[in-house]
């Protein structure tokens, strides 16, 4: 079986942003991206803090994706890589 391909972005904090390509049956290639923020910082009870980081980084996250979807569009029309 061979490795799904994916690619793993560190951050200096830890945290780990992750772009997996597949393919589904019908031969369409899709890119998932996983986020792991990490903020040994943050306690469990302080409950405001976690949902300021979670609107924070739902922000960070569709600018991510967006700025990678530009960078695919890109590179087809450049030739770099064919869709």
């Amino acid at each position: 079986m061979h490795k799904t391909p994916q690619v793993d972005f560190h951050q200096p904090d830890g945290s780990t942003i992750s772009n997996i390509i597949s393919k589904g049956p019908d031969g369409d290639i899709s890119m998932t991206y996983a986020f792991e923020w990490l903020h040994s910082e943050v306690k469990a009870d302080e409950k405001q803090k976690i949902e300021e980081l979670r609107a924070k980084h739902a922000k960070t996250a569709q600018m991510a994706v967006e700025k990678s979807i530009e960078a695919v569009r890109r590179m087809v029309v450049e030739g770099t890589i064919k869709a």
